[in-house]
């Protein structure tokens, strides 16, 4: 989209579902309100994203968040939780609703012939016996085996909501024991030891590989909670 198929306009708090209601009664040149932002450094003030064409309403709040996480040498097959969702004190965002995934960013450096498969998705139907692994996206050694590789995936206006209800696609989903909330994985917090129970929500990197040979991994990614 070019730059002028966006634009936003500014209200007062409180007025946000009257503003809509107005911009949905009117024409308003074929603009759609996609978005609303709060600005924790602007008391008062919502900012009502708007977009040509239609899109589904979702409020950013402002916790957003940023991390950055390397996995170096010869990783092994593994699951990680990139985002405990439940867990406010150890990250910075604040609900424990929903992440929202803003972007992401993953560099693989691999050995000439090493043999692997990241994929990146959140959990879903956590129960104490398994849980859904849901593929948001994944990155293999097949065809261009030892050459670089990055994925960089921005989400426009403030990441997709990441549940089974909010979530469409063919994407391939897992039912693992592995993922039942009473077993222990390892984290962005601690990457060494396993102290984590996973839970419906949260986001996870799970590694698969066919030999022991070098791969390092370095992935960036931005957040925020509902």
């Amino acid at each position: 989209m070019s730059q002028q198929d966006y634009k936003a306009l500014r209200v007062e708090e409180g007025r946000e579902a009257q503003a809509i209601a107005e911009l949905n009664s009117e024409s308003n040149n074929g603009y759609h309100v996609v978005a609303y932002l709060q600005n924790a450094r602007e008391e008062g003030v919502t900012t009502l994203i708007l977009s040509l064409g239609q899109a589904v309403l979702q409020k950013h709040e402002p916790d957003s968040n940023n991390i950055h996480f390397s996995l170096n040498a010869n990783i092994a097959a593994d699951s990680l939780i990139l985002v405990d969702l439940s867990d406010t004190v150890n990250y910075a965002h604040n609900s424990t609703n929903f992440v929202h995934l803003e972007n992401f960013f993953i560099d693989v450096d691999a050995a000439p012939n090493a043999d692997y498969l990241l994929e990146f998705g959140f959990l879903a139907n956590v129960s104490s016996a398994d849980g859904d692994f849901v593929q948001i996206a994944k990155l293999s050694s097949a065809k261009t085996k030892g050459a670089p590789k990055q994925v960089t995936i921005p989400f426009f206006p403030n990441g997709g909501r990441l549940s089974p209800q909010h979530w469409r696609s063919s994407a391939t989903r897992y039912v693992v024991s592995t993922y039942g909330s009473s077993n222990l994985l390892k984290s962005t917090i601690d990457p060494t030891t396993a102290t984590v129970n996973p839970g419906s929500g949260d986001l996870v990197l799970r590694v698969a590989r066919g030999d022991t040979t070098e791969v390092n991994v370095s992935l960036t990614f931005s957040y925020h909670t509902a």
